[in-house]
């Protein structure tokens, strides 16, 4: 319709109009309706969407450099800096390249409900439902200053070690954190 009367018969011209726009509609109009879906909301975020929740969260969950080739590890200067001009200046292994998007988005979570939200044991009992399920990840209050946090699913041990080195287990100010394995009965 934004063609003028004396480009209206251009055969050419409206077939390449009529593609610019199926362009658009399927790639650049997708884009923008799943935006809400993809990047805005944390619980259903993709790749991209976590990435940018990184930034905004300032929690380093993507890192830049690649890792290594298995044929050609990283490796440092060595004694007496002999193999300086050799070097690989890579990385071997991170926590960060095992983890899922599923993961990342549990971390995200936990490091936007650490700062949005009051701590509560019954707020971080409710979060902790919500992230791992009932009674997988729980909290306790010792009444001393210090929270016991309860990992019933041996599964999400190493995930949980991730979690609690990046400072990720919601506690108020002051408390200390101890993390134990929990049995499957309920406290």
């Amino acid at each position: 319709s934004a063609i003028d009367w004396q480009r209206g018969n251009a055969e050419k011209l409206n077939e390449l109009l009529s593609l610019k726009q199926a362009w658009y509609d399927e790639n650049h109009c997708s884009f923008w309706n799943n935006w809400a879906v993809d990047v805005f909301d944390l619980r259903t975020a993709n790749e991209f969407g976590l990435s940018v929740w990184s930034v905004i969260l300032d929690l380093p969950l993507f890192d830049q450099s690649q890792k290594s080739r298995l044929d050609y590890p990283a490796i440092f200067f060595g004694g007496f800096r002999k193999n300086f001009n050799n070097g690989n200046f890579g990385k071997n292994a991170s926590s960060l390249d095992s983890l899922t998007v599923e993961q990342k988005r549990i971390m995200l979570q936990l490091k936007a409900f650490i700062m949005h939200m009051r701590s509560s044991t019954y707020e971080i009992n409710q979060k902790l439902s919500y992230l791992f399920g009932f009674r997988q990840v729980y909290v306790l209050d010792n009444l001393d200053m210090s929270y016991t946090y309860v990992i019933n699913d041996a599964n999400l041990n190493s995930f949980i070690d991730i979690i609690q080195d990046y400072d990720l287990l919601p506690r108020p100010n002051c408390v200390g954190v101890d993390v134990v394995a929990g049995s499957t009965s309920t406290p």
